[in-house]
């Protein structure tokens, strides 16, 4: 079964009360109608003319009572990511929806197929600022209308247990910044750190290396849609061939860059998936 969710909720009416007979405004798709036994959903179709208010062609319900069911608390309506988890949670077929300016929508027979995972790769400590931005953003509801899901893909650099770490930020004792090493020690670090300890040390010193690059985990595991972190600069914007859509940010990257960053990869994700699925239908 396909989920159906109205993007607007002006695609959705009410049926208990109709001042104006069986007419209906001319953005409804569905209406919903409460019962004695509870709520049911029909589909509409309009006739076609240019008035406001419309004559139904016809009426079909999509859902009855035993399948509806109504979210009590009043939700976040654009934050379609949300809703479809509570609607896969709710053990019946359509959960209703009503949101803080009182108006509703609904989903019914929810996918969690539907939701794009986007695979957010940073590192930690000190802070994974992408990650834990992205996570306060969409507790506000900011990626509401994507329909994604993030996947966590940072990785804790005190786990890999090396001689030294990149920055005194990290809190660590011994850091590429702050500690003068011998040449011999384990470094967990990127290019960056390999560059640069290659110029203050010389060729002949012995580092050995442990990358923990963002981008370069983001590029070589190739999961899917991702959003990484990196410092080199040539690296940062949007990555995207036939196997790979992401979007590589710098370490400092404000809340905004990092939005803008997840809409067009999801932009161009869909993009090219539809020109698949159009080429697809082409050669049939």
């Amino acid at each position: 079964m396909t989920m159906i969710f109205p993007k607007f909720s002006k695609e959705i009416g009410i049926a208990d009360e109709m001042p104006y007979g069986e007419k209906v405004y001319f953005r409804t798709r569905y209406l919903i109608r409460h019962t004695e036994k509870g709520y049911q959903i029909y589909s509409v179709e309009l006739d076609h003319n240019n008035s406001v208010m419309h004559e139904k062609e016809s009426m079909t319900l999509i859902a009855d009572t035993e399948d509806c069911t109504v979210h009590e608390e009043t939700v976040n309506l654009y934050d379609s990511t949300n809703l479809i988890k509570i609607a896969l949670k709710s053990g019946k077929r359509c959960t209703i929806f009503r949101g803080a300016d009182n108006h509703v929508t609904f989903i019914m027979d929810p996918s969690e197929d539907s939701l794009l995972k986007i695979y957010v790769y940073d590192v930690t400590p000190p802070y994974a600022n992408i990650y834990e931005n992205i996570r306060l953003l969409e507790k506000d509801g900011v990626f509401g209308e994507l329909g994604v899901e993030f996947v966590n893909c940072v990785l804790d650099i005190s786990k890999l247990r090396t001689d030294v770490y990149p920055c005194r930020a990290s809190g660590f004792k011994k850091t590429v910044d702050k500690t003068h090493l011998t040449g011999t020690e384990t470094v967990a670090g990127c290019e960056t750190s390999r560059l640069l300890l290659s110029e203050m040390y010389g060729d002949a010193a012995g580092f050995k290396y442990r990358n923990i690059c963002p981008a370069e985990r983001a590029l070589s595991e190739n999961r899917g849609v991702f959003i990484a972190k990196c410092c080199q600069e040539y690296r940062f914007g949007l990555k995207s061939t036939d196997n790979v859509t992401g979007y590589i940010l710098g370490w400092g990257a404000s809340p905004k860059t990092i939005i803008d960053a997840v809409f067009e990869v999801c932009r161009v994700y869909r993009e090219k998936e539809e020109r698949k699925k159009n080429a697809g239908n082409n050669d049939e």
